[in-house]
């Protein structure tokens, strides 16, 4: 398996400073970016830590293996339906 020069914490670190930078140009607090993305407010503040999981990174690992950029994978698919079905927490 390809060993990345970055681990996964750093990955998710790295993503999480560009949710936190994105919702303060926007002015938003957490609670109310995770009400809009319709998820906890603690979620946010786990993925603005770093705490993510390795959800990203295997989604990377899984676009490196595939040759395609990251957004490739997600370009054009509408996130799940806002009737709280599922809730990511």
């Amino acid at each position: 398996m390809h060993k990345s020069a970055r681990t996964d914490a750093e990955i998710a670190a790295e993503f999480g400073v560009r949710v936190r930078e994105l919702r303060h140009e926007r002015g938003l607090s957490q609670e109310r970016l995770a009400h809009e993305a319709d998820l906890h407010w603690s979620f946010v503040s786990q993925v603005e830590r770093g705490k993510f999981g390795n959800r990203l990174p295997n989604l990377l690992r899984l676009a490196a293996a595939l040759g395609v950029d990251p957004g490739a994978l997600v370009s054009g698919i509408e996130p799940p339906d806002r009737r709280g079905h599922g809730r990511n927490l």
